[in-house]
């Protein structure tokens, strides 16, 4: 074989490594950067979605300590767990009445929130008014424990 063609021979074995070399760095250098960029965009995501959360947290925090801050309400809730079934039916409507005005304020009326007042007797109400006939008040399905 003549030189020229080993010569030839050489730089093509050459330049297919050198493009294979280069190929699997940069495919390996590309994936890198990929997975970092993914780490990073669901770090970011990650920590929006936690903040969303707390502020909604704050809220419902915010909506609780305002109806236990509340003294009528609390009355209210107290008059509750001391009802049972032969309590005067107007006693009972009139502690739903004082509870249900506390209930449907803001922002307990956001429709993330949902606020429900039971007791062991049975007594039941909820701020989600669009919902009714799943449990009322005072019912063999509330008594249950």
């Amino acid at each position: 074989m003549k030189m020229i063609h080993k010569l030839i021979l050489v730089f093509s074995l050459l330049a297919i490594l050198t493009t294979a070399a280069n190929s699997i760095y940069f495919y390996n250098t590309r994936m890198a950067d990929l997975d970092q960029r993914t780490y990073e965009h669901l770090s970011t995501l990650s920590t929006k979605i936690v903040g969303e959360i707390e502020q909604y947290v704050r809220l419902m925090d915010y909506a609780i300590e305002s109806l236990v801050a509340d003294v009528d309400f609390m009355e209210a809730f107290h008059t509750a767990t001391a009802l049972d079934e032969d309590s005067d039916i107007g006693e009972t409507l009139a502690t739903q009445n004082i509870l249900s005005r506390k209930l449907y304020q803001e922002p307990i009326l956001e429709p993330f929130f949902r606020v429900s007042v039971y007791s062991d007797n049975g007594f039941f109400i909820s701020s989600r008014f669009e919902r009714t006939g799943t449990i009322v008040s005072m019912s063999d399905e509330a008594k249950e424990t």
